[in-house]
This record gives structure tokens, C-alpha cells and sequence, in this order.
């Protein structure tokens, strides 16, 4: 019997040894969350910026653009920390709308709200605008037809 093709697995029944996070960008940018929200005095921005890169590739492609623009819209207006801890809500409920299968989008979601728990003052939520506009800006890069 042949086995079936699922985008997933290899094959039906398959196990998905890949976890998101075992992704080696994800393991990086969760352990430079502070460098995420300062991104212009980061030391290491060029190593920063290919990490998202390679994030927003493996991770970002059960998110539409249409969703990232929508959560974009609402972050170039961010002027106060409050607000940007605001976002968590939609973020988790974008979450929640994903299906069992889209543990990529997932962590992809899970790893922005690390990085807002992080914000701890008005001037992160600049730095924030600043990772979220490098971030729709690669997932354009990387997922046009979505």
C-alpha cells in the first residue's frame, strides 16, 4: 500500500522530528530578546537581522501577510508600553485561530509575545516597531503568494 503524502510528514503517520523550537533562529532570538527590542544599538545587528530573516522563512509561512499587516497598522501607532502590551490579546487570538497543524505559525506568534513581555519601557516600543517592520518586511521577502 503506498502511503500518503501530507505537507506536514513525509508520509501519513509520520513523526515531525522538526520542533519550531529547535529552530536555531528561534533559540537565538529568544535568547537576545533585549537586543529584539534595542535592535539599533545591538552589537551584533547584522547576525540579528539574518536570525529574523531565517525566523520569519521557517516560521512565518502559515501566517498571511494580511494578518501581519493588520497587527502591523496597529503597532506603527504604538507610543506607549500599555499599548503595546495590548497586543498580547489579539496575538493569542490569532493563535487560537491557527489549526493543530500550524505549530510553526505557533511559535512564530508565542516568540512575539516573549519579545512584548520583555518591554519593560516606552522606548522598547520603538525597538519592538522596528523588529515587528523587519519581520513583515522578510515575510514579504520570503512568502509573495501569501
Amino acid at each position: 500500500m503506498a502511503k500518503q503524502y501530507d505537507r506536514h510528514n513525509k508520509h501519513r503517520g509520520g513523526k515531525d522530528n522538526n520542533k519550531p523550537e529547535d529552530n536555531p533562529s528561534v533559540k537565538f532570538l529568544r535568547a537576545n530578546l533585549e537586543d529584539l527590542l534595542n535592535m539599533k544599538e545591538s552589537n551584533q545587528l547584522n547576525v540579528l537581522i539574518n536570525h529574523i530573516s531565517d525566523y520569519v522563512k521557517v516560521m512565518g509561512k502559515d501566517i498571511t501577510a494580511s494578518q501581519l499587516r493588520n497587527i502591523f497598522a496597529k503597532v506603527k501607532k504604538l507610543k506607549k508600553l500599555n499599548e503595546l502590551h495590548m497586543l498580547r490579546p489579539q496575538l493569542a487570538y490569532i493563535s487560537g485561530r491557527l489549526g493543530n497543524r500550524q505549530d510553526n505559525a505557533k511559535e512564530f506568534l508565542k516568540l512575539l509575545d516573549e519579545v512584548i513581555q520583555k518591554a519593560d519601557d516606552d522606548q522598547h516600543v520603538r525597538g519592538f516597531s522596528q523588529f515587528f517592520e523587519a519581520i513583515v518586511a522578510y515575510h514579504k521577502s520570503h512568502h509573495s503568494s501569501n
